[in-house]
């Protein structure tokens, strides 16, 4: 049976994909799933995070491939090729409205979507779920799962980031969820210099991974 599917798609870089890329990949991973990561943006920010860590066992080392390609079609080989291996596959791909998003998210089972708390970040959330909606025509797939990221309770924007995603979907007239996030937090980066998933880093981390986990699992 061919592994689920996730993929994270983004209108624009600097939201946290990456981030929720290796905390679902080190969450899952510690509950003895077979992960696969493909990181298809060309910044390859994952496979650099991965090669931080101080031996070749890190998590992300050894579950990220690389999936960069000049071509839509091998990526679609290596998609096809992780989920014959794996239980659960996460695809971080590359920003922008393009043929590979639409592509990608017509066979995936969640569309994960980072967001950030400046009001900036919630256009692009929009012109990113015009581009499931096409995705998606009749059926109900892919789930969509709405990720506040990079947001501080101690803000009205940050407090406030989750009533606006819902609002962005509803007037859309589109079924999303929005899921536990990833907050503001010093530990991301720093597990970033470790080389390690928030799973590996933390307690103070590791709580909103497994929240994150957990909700986008329950949409498969």
């Amino acid at each position: 049976m061919a592994g689920s599917l996730v993929a994270i798609a983004k209108r624009k870089g600097g939201v946290g994909a990456s981030t929720i890329a290796a905390a679902l990949g080190g969450a899952w991973d510690a509950l003895g799933k077979r992960v696969v990561l493909l990181d298809s943006d060309p910044q390859q920010s994952l496979m650099s995070w991965g090669d931080i860590a101080d031996d070749d066992d890190g998590t992300l080392a050894r579950i990220t491939r690389s999936a960069v390609f000049e071509s839509d079609e091998p990526l679609t080989a290596a998609i096809e090729k992780a989920r014959a291996e794996a239980d659960l596959v996460i695809i971080d791909t590359r920003p922008g409205l393009h043929v590979q998003a639409i592509e990608v998210a017509a066979v995936a089972d969640v569309a994960v979507l980072p967001c950030g708390p400046s009001p900036l970040d919630l256009q692009p959330q929009r012109d990113m779920l015009r581009v499931l909606q096409r995705a998606r025509g009749e059926s109900l797939r892919p789930a969509i799962a709405m990720v506040p990221t990079r947001f501080t309770n101690r803000t009205r924007l940050g407090r406030e980031l989750p009533e606006s995603l819902a609002a962005v979907a509803e007037a859309m007239e589109l079924q999303a969820t929005v899921t536990p996030g990833l907050s503001y937090r010093v530990g991301y980066g720093e597990c970033v210099l470790m080389g390690q998933t928030p799973e590996e880093y933390g307690e103070t981390i590791r709580d909103e991974a497994r929240a994150l986990a957990q909700a986008v699992e329950e949409l498969l």
